[in-house]
């Protein structure tokens, strides 16, 4: 995903450089450091939050787990079930901060890619008002929409890759589970009611 990204971001300076090379009056400011920079960054916290995610997924059973066995009367250390219930709700504090950071990337992320797209398009649309305004034959003018929409479709193009390569949203984590609060297939059966004694003959 990094690479991709980093590539895509690249590029949409890149193709606008190249495209309207022959009416250009400035040459197409390139992505800084700082865009690359943030898709790494974006690439390692998703990565992390989805080794969290698969965490709190594990404590979340290991939770059920303590609550049934408290409820039924096999676990009697009160202790470490509020032990079991503190770490299973720190666990979820911190996938859920986790999960809104990565979130927030992904978004700024997103707003830069659409930045760029329309830097590329308006020095598309300056680049042809310059040449049209020099132009003097119908050719010429010609050549100079042919550039601005091959530059337009190449920006459009470079944003879906970039796009695209950012991946879906993150998994959000599920509902903090309350004691007391357990589903129906959580909860512990009822032991099966001993039958009638055979009589005697």
């Amino acid at each position: 995903m990094k690479k991709i990204i980093t590539a895509a971001l690249l590029s949409a300076g890149l193709v606008m450089g190249s495209t309207s090379a022959a009416f250009a009056v400035d040459p197409t400011p390139t992505p800084t450091a700082t865009s690359t920079t943030t898709a790494t960054t974006y690439a390692v916290q998703l990565a992390a939050y989805n080794t969290a995610l698969a965490a709190y997924d594990s404590a979340t059973v290991t939770f059920k787990a303590q609550m049934i066995l408290y409820r039924t009367g096999a676990q009697k250390d009160k202790a470490a079930y509020e032990t079991a219930v503190q770490n299973y709700k720190a666990a979820y504090e911190a996938i859920t901060k986790n999960y809104k950071a990565v979130l927030k990337m992904r978004e700024d992320l997103r707003k830069a890619i659409n930045v760029a797209f329309e830097v590329a398009v308006h020095r598309a649309n300056a680049d042809f008002a310059t040449a049209t305004a020099s132009a003097t034959t119908a050719d010429q003018k010609i050549a100079a929409a042919t550039v601005r929409s091959n530059a337009v479709v190449a920006a459009v193009a470079v944003r879906k890759a970039a796009l695209d390569a950012l991946g879906p949203k993150p998994v959000a984590p599920g509902k903090l589970v309350a004691p007391g609060k357990l589903g129906k297939s959580d909860k512990p059966g009822k032991p099966d009611k001993p039958g009638k004694s055979d009589k005697t003959e």
